[in-house]
């Protein structure tokens, strides 16, 4: 068991990429291309398709189309996989080119081609087709018209054929026992294991960067869940087991849904997060101990960088600020990265977090998707409160005992529904 009053050292993974190019990344680019030049790689534009050649993911090539398939866009398929399809609608996987945060940076980011690579990957989903760079700072791409480009299918963003289509066919875990299928068929039992989430999500920081680990690191993080013993596979946490027919017409079995469980989900955060509390009242002051466990198969919390899960007690006589500490991986606004500075929780970690306040109080455990002065939030037009859902809640009475509270009535914020349509633009 560890403390927070303990440094808690980087293990080396997680950060995402930086907004811009600093000034130490500057030096450190014209320092690369002296060198490239004097060794004749081919000067500037060797060097730019050098730099481009270490983006990551790398864009998809062009695939065959599926045969027999009416369509490619998620749309086609409702007609048959109607459950699946209104799961994925309202999924984050659904809204991967919608969702009101991503929209906001991705405008501020000058809509760089990169983040199509996760977001709406496939090659017919592309505006334009990339072959290089053609600036760096701020980075531009070398690209032309894509004569395939399909709007529809680019507003679907991570669209069935993302995970899917493999060569001219579906494939899929299981055989179709019903009716002839309407298209080709490939039945991989291994369909589902983790290589098929780690194009992004273990995706890599942008070249020469100051960050020097990925950006999204949740699989690299998920390795070491299975080296200290754990046996589950994402799907298995975030695509729970239903027993349906998976196309209407075929027989029941089990499937998985495809509403993807995930950040936006309070029960889905409160089930994969333990804690429980103690207090000690003194004339010196009272302190609490909040006691932590990460149930889940990586680190909490994980994914974007300015997710934070924070410790807060607050009196309940309202004369002092809340006490609080902060869990999180960096400061998503910070373009360094900063030795020691991930504190999240490892998986099957248990952490003690101290407070101090007067009591009686108020004690809770929140997650929240972004830190208070992110500028995404004023871009979007939610306040910081709005973005934050309450995990675990105790009542401190004068004497120091600890009494958990009921959950509090769900907020916007919280409704676990349609945890991908909470937030909109005003």
């Amino acid at each position: 068991m560890k403390s927070d009053e303990a440094d808690v050292p980087s293990d080396g993974r997680g950060q995402r990429a930086a907004r811009a190019p600093t000034r130490r990344r500057i030096v450190r680019l014209a320092v690369a291309l002296v060198v490239l030049a004097a060794v004749g790689y081919g000067g500037w534009r060797g060097f730019l398709e050098y730099l481009y050649m270490q983006i990551k993911p790398a864009a998809l090539a062009a695939a065959p189309a599926v045969r027999e398939l009416p369509s490619p866009r998620a749309s086609g398929c409702a007609g048959c996989h109607r459950d699946i399809y209104d799961e994925w609608r309202s999924s984050l996987h659904g809204q991967a080119m919608s969702d009101p945060f991503f929209v906001a940076e991705y405008d501020e980011q000058k809509r760089i081609f990169a983040c199509l690579r996760c977001h709406a990957p496939l090659r017919a989903q592309q505006p334009t087709i990339v072959s290089g760079l053609a600036r760096i700072a701020p980075a531009r791409p070398r690209e032309r018209p894509n004569p395939d480009y399909d709007r529809e299918l680019h507003d679907e963003g991570v669209t069935c054929l993302v995970c899917h289509q493999r060569g001219d066919a579906l494939v899929g875990p299981l055989p179709y026992d019903g009716a002839p299928s309407l298209h080709a068929v490939t039945v991989d039992p291994d369909f589902g294991a983790n290589a098929l989430c780690a194009r992004c999500h273990a995706a890599e920081a942008f070249p020469f960067s100051d960050v020097r680990r990925p950006v999204l690191p949740t699989l690299h993080e998920h390795d070491d869940y299975r080296r200290g013993g754990g046996t589950s596979r994402c799907v298995e946490c975030h695509f729970s087991r239903v027993d349906r027919p998976i196309a209407q017409g075929g027989p029941t079995r089990q499937g998985r849904r495809h509403t993807l469980l995930g950040a936006r989900d309070r029960a889905f955060l409160r089930d994969h997060l333990t804690a429980g509390a103690r207090c000690d009242v003194s004339a010196a002051g009272s302190t609490c101990v909040v006691s932590l466990t990460n149930r889940a198969g990586h680190r909490y919390p994980t994914g974007e960088p300015g997710r934070e899960l924070v410790v807060e007690i607050a009196p309940d006589d309202g004369s002092a600020r809340d006490a609080r500490s902060i869990l999180r991986r960096m400061d998503r606004i910070d373009l360094v990265e900063k030795p020691g500075e991930d504190n999240t929780l490892l998986p099957h970690e248990t952490r003690e977090v101290k407070v101090s306040a007067r009591v009686p109080a108020s004690l809770r455990v929140r997650f929240c998707l972004y830190e208070a002065s992110d500028p995404l939030l004023k871009a979007v037009g939610v306040a910081y409160e709005d973005v934050c859902q309450t995990l675990h809640a105790f009542r401190v009475d004068a004497t120091g005992a600890v009494t958990p509270t009921p959950e509090p009535a769900a907020a916007p914020s919280d409704a676990g529904a349609e945890p991908a349509t909470r937030f909109k633009r005003p």
